[in-house]
């Protein structure tokens, strides 16, 4: 099989990019506080897509998104008091997340 996708590299991940990669670090096992937070003060669709000790991985979708909340969601003193949240890292999709994506829909 072929596959071919046109478009810039911004254009492939606004178009076939499932969200935002939200990494977190946190103090302690607070996976519970953590997703209940992320749901309720950035995106009430975002997922848990992996966990080892201390370190968490979300998906967060664009549709709704609003950046400036997830921001300020994320350096307000709750995020680190309530959720344990003591570091983050916010990205899109990796053009690689978006050929897979693209992989698994012609599969």
């Amino acid at each position: 099989g072929r596959l071919k996708v046109l478009g810039t590299q911004q254009a492939l991940k606004n178009k076939f990019g499932k969200g935002y990669t939200l990494n977190l670090i946190l103090n302690g096992n607070r996976i519970e506080q953590v997703l209940e937070y992320v749901k309720s003060q950035i995106h009430i669709e975002a997922e848990i897509t992996f966990m080892q000790g201390k370190n968490v991985r979300m998906m967060i979708p664009y549709k709704g998104l609003i950046l400036k909340r997830v921001f300020n969601a994320l350096i307000s003193d709750v995020a680190s008091s309530n959720a344990g949240i003591q570091q983050w890292v916010l990205s899109q999709s990796s053009l690689e997340d978006v050929f897979i994506s693209v992989a698994q829909d012609e599969l």
